[in-house]
């Protein structure tokens, strides 16, 4: 398979990044790049755009990356609606489908950067969005996840008020 040659064959990498940086979705990666994000940041970074639910070769590269900068952090950068914890647990603990599979990738160093629902205190109540039924049903299946249930600081953030 080309892919996963490829993606082994990376071996050779080197960086003296300070952190890589993952972004929920190309829309957000694209417009803080037009933004001049990077030539803002004082640190060296690696910036990845996930486009959504990430797929196994793009989980297994950030993977591969993690290790040729053992030290640096790895950032979620995405909103905290039901989609991106979504996709920020399928990065952090890998899938259900790969749990049991020799080829299994997750990032147990991921962290989230971005609003959470800590950061909205003080806000006035009528600016924040309710979720839907079926938003509140989808967070109620990840927290329902033995991996998730092991993460506090994202069972906090999750708490519904």
């Amino acid at each position: 398979m080309q892919v996963l040659d490829d993606i082994y064959s990376m071996a050779n990498l080197t960086s003296n990044a300070d952190f890589i940086l993952v972004f929920e979705s190309q829309c957000s990666h694209k417009r803080l790049m037009q933004e001049g994000f990077s030539r803002a940041m004082p640190f060296r970074f690696i910036s990845i755009s996930g486009g959504g639910i990430p797929g196994w070769s793009t989980r297994k590269f950030i993977e591969i990356l993690s290790t040729v900068v053992p030290t640096a952090p790895i950032l979620f950068f995405g909103d905290f609606d039901v989609g991106a914890t979504r996709i920020f647990f399928n990065y952090k603990f890998g899938t259900k489908r790969g749990a049991n599979s020799p080829a299994r990738t997750s990032l147990p160093k991921m962290q989230f950067m971005g609003l959470t629902p800590d950061d909205y205190y003080g806000f006035d109540e009528s600016d924040l969005i309710d979720i839907s039924e079926e938003e509140f049903q989808l967070i109620g299946k990840e927290l329902k996840k033995i991996w998730v249930l092991n993460e506090d600081d994202v069972r906090t953030n999750l708490v519904v008020r």
